[in-house]
């Protein structure tokens, strides 16, 4: 996994309890709890042991913790062999690990395809 300690605005600590609404411009690292949902600009990671009581939307999701709720990621979400995720997802790009738990439905979509369609209809 790609993250860069440069690219996360937000630390979670273990042992630390969020109650409410994170809202991040960069990445969000989550080795702690969060009650409520996140919304990051940049890559969310779930460390190992933490949990995420909340829904998700952020660029790159990884799951090595607990999630419940849904997530939506406009590109890659990635849950390893102890990650779980109970919700529904949207992403461009999905991976599971042997050992994962998802339970919920995922939605696939070429974001770039999307808009090149809108803009293979439009005449000037």
């Amino acid at each position: 996994m790609i993250f860069r300690k440069k690219d996360v605005g937000t630390i979670i600590g273990k042992g630390t309890v969020v109650e409410g609404d994170i809202q991040s411009e960069a990445g969000v690292r989550v080795d702690g709890e969060v009650k409520g949902n996140i919304v990051a600009a940049g890559d969310v990671v779930v460390g190992k042991g933490a949990t995420v009581s909340g829904d998700i939307a952020s660029l790159n999701l990884y799951i090595s913790g607990a999630v419940e709720g849904d997530v939506q990621c406009s590109g890659f979400l990635r849950i390893f062999d102890e990650g779980v995720l109970k919700g529904d997802a949207k992403a461009c790009s999905f991976a599971a690990d042997q050992g994962a738990f998802f339970d919920g439905k995922i939605t696939m979509s070429d974001l770039n395809a999307t808009e090149k369609g809108k803009n293979d209809g439009e005449t000037e």
